[in-house]
């Protein structure tokens, strides 16, 4: 499974999936968004394998700055990776080791922040400074057992992250919660976020310079022998002192434990991207739906996002067959969502529409679609390629969408 950096996420979550083609064509297709030949991007070093494990962010000078995750020979070793504002890309070393994947990277004046696991488990922060040096790598948690979902935002060089693990280890149920450190107002070391149990937290920093929190709450546990997926419902927070306050749902109940959720703050208006369950409560169907939403007046009003013409989820078959993770993408002056095959755009007053309004051309045969980014209304496509022992990722950027 890919593990994708969603980047138009205003804060990061996180990824995992890969795409194929645009796949077989059906009656009243949309549009076909076409790509430019795919061009070398950066080529890893001999001995490193293909990567599967990027994280990028936008910057307000439209360069992309992040790092990826992969193994050199024994070791997991951490790259910082950078497409600058003309399309030209860097691949950087840095003094830094994973035990697995990254949880998050963020951008701010003073530098590209990436929160990872250490070998023995520890949430670590690392930097690379703007002018290039990196900091000594700082422990985000050390009482904690397993560390996950990490989400990191940072601004003038002081940063805040919020991840999820178990909120007591006396706690018999072994229910987990947040946690959170930061430098960023009042400062707080490996602090509890409240009292309540969640499985997952986003931190997004609004236009207005505002941070929000967006939760996840597990509701249908999962089944792990069945491979069943949980359910569970996103909310969104705001910060009220040292605690969060006047949760809002973000999206259905339906949102699938494993899902690939992405929010983003586009002219001031909150929009959010998850993939559902069709069928909640079949046993061993894991057929998915992609619901879209933004923030209106009345609150959050999710969109079903059809993935062909007529085919939604009340009739999709029970069998399991898709798994969908889509992107949220500033083209213009509208946000679209793309599965990577698709593409759904949003009105000038944030609303999408259920049926697709391009289809994407198919990607070159032989890689693996690692992330979508966007730059001048258009959408570049990043994918990973093995060729003669060499790994390498490759570009391909859109017509305009």
């Amino acid at each position: 499974m890919k593990r994708i950096m969603w980047a138009a996420v205003a804060s990061m979550t996180t990824a995992a999936v890969g795409w194929a083609g645009a796949g077989a064509a059906h009656a009243a297709d949309p549009p076909t968004l076409t790509f430019g030949a795919a061009k070398t991007a950066v080529t890893l070093p001999a001995g490193c394998a293909q990567t599967d494990d990027i994280h990028l962010k936008p910057t307000a000078d439209g360069s992309y700055h992040g790092f990826l995750s992969t193994r050199c020979g024994t070791t997991q070793k951490v790259f910082y990776l950078q497409r600058n504002k003309d399309g030209v890309w860097a691949l950087r070393t840095t003094p830094y080791t994973a035990f697995d994947t990254i949880e998050d990277v963020t951008s701010d004046s003073t530098g590209t922040y990436v929160v990872y696991l250490s070998r023995n488990k520890k949430l670590l922060l690392g930097k690379r400074q703007i002018n290039g040096p990196y900091i000594t790598r700082q422990i985000l948690s050390t009482k904690t057992y397993y560390p996950n979902h990490a989400s990191v935002i940072a601004s003038n060089g002081q940063f805040w992250v919020v991840w999820n693990d178990v909120l007591s280890p006396l706690d018999d149920r072994n229910r987990d919660g947040l946690w959170e450190t930061k430098t960023i107002g009042a400062p707080v070391t490996q602090g509890p976020v409240g009292r309540h149990y969640y499985d997952q937290g986003t931190l997004v920093r609004r236009a207005n310079g505002a941070v929000q929190l967006v939760t996840f709450v597990e509701i249908g546990e999962n089944d792990p022998a069945s491979g069943y997926a949980g359910t569970g419902r996103a909310s969104v927070s705001d910060r009220h002192g040292t605690g969060w306050a006047s949760a809002r749902k973000v999206l259905g109940d339906d949102i699938a434990t494993d899902s690939q959720q992405s929010y983003l703050d586009f002219g001031g208006r909150l929009y959010a991207v998850a993939d559902q369950l069709c069928h909640p409560d079949t046993a061993y169907d894991d057929t998915r739906r992609l619901d879209a939403t933004s923030q209106q007046a009345s609150g959050f009003s999710p969109v079903e996002l059809d993935p062909a013409s007529g085919v939604t989820c009340a009739h999709a078959p029970d069998s399991g067959a898709s798994t969908r993770s889509g992107t949220l993408l500033k083209l213009g002056s509208n946000v679209w969502v793309s599965d990577g095959t698709l593409a759904w755009k949003a009105d000038a007053n944030g609303r999408f529409s259920a049926g697709p309004a391009r289809q994407l051309a198919d990607q070159p045969a032989g890689t693996t679609l690692d992330s979508l980014l966007y730059r001048s209304g258009r959408i570049v496509r990043v994918m990973s390629q093995t060729s003669g022992g060499t790994a390498t990722l490759v570009e391909q950027v859109s017509a305009p969408a």
